[in-house]
């Protein structure tokens, strides 16, 4: 991510990662889940490695990603890995000479089907968390007058993903999901403290994906 740092997160391309970070997001890709899976018939068998539940995901949202479960292409993919090379380095590299979108890379990554967290995390580690810049300000207003509270954030990357979710104290306002939260007539009810939390979906990190307004 770091080559194109202003350009917006959900127009960018997986060949605009970096060859390091594409290096890390492989190594986690080769491995297998720890965990062990039940199957229906109840036996325990070891999960798929997360470079062959990512093409299955990728089949599943997109046609032109469905060849990528051809027998031959898998069985290539499996000799890198017999030959001690990694597999998923050349799926990352067929990925790429493809155009695929680092918004659909990084959705498949974070999906349940895939949910690889530690390759997730090298994709998002050097994103910017938000900041907010205009806070909302305290206002004294008449019953009957219009209330609104703005709470701008600056640009970064994913901005056009950036959720928001307005409060009244500790509880969360029902259809408050905008940067701006209006109330058309102000009743003494709504006299209270209102603060703004906003997340950036693509930081895993939680304690760096959000933010809260003063």
């Amino acid at each position: 991510l770091t080559k194109m740092a202003q350009s917006n997160y959900s127009q960018r391309s997986l060949s605009d990662v970096t060859q390091e970070q594409i290096k890390q997001i492989a190594a986690y890709l080769d491995q297998m889940p720890l965990c062990e899976l039940v199957d229906q018939d109840g036996s325990d068998s070891m999960s798929d490695e997360y470079w062959r539940k990512l093409i299955k995901r990728l089949g599943k949202i997109d046609r032109k990603y469905i060849n990528l479960l051809d027998k031959s292409y898998i069985r290539s993919l499996e000799k890198e890995a017999w030959e001690l090379k990694s597999p998923s380095l050349k799926l990352l590299a067929t990925l790429q000479s493809r155009g695929l979108q680092l918004e659909v890379f990084r959705s498949c990554l974070e999906h349940k089907e895939v949910n690889c967290v530690s390759a997730l995390d090298v994709l998002t580690n050097d994103m910017q968390s938000p900041i907010i810049v205009t806070q909302p300000e305290d206002c004294d207003l008449d019953v009957g007058s219009v209330l609104k509270l703005h709470c701008k954030v600056q640009s970064t990357q994913c901005t056009s993903s950036l959720q928001y979710q307005w409060f009244k104290g500790q509880q969360p306002l029902a259809n408050s999901n905008h940067s701006t939260y209006s109330v058309h007539q102000v009743e003494l009810s709504h006299t209270g403290q209102y603060t703004c939390r906003v997340r950036n979906p693509c930081i895993v990190d939680p304690k760096r994906a959000f933010v809260f307004s003063r």
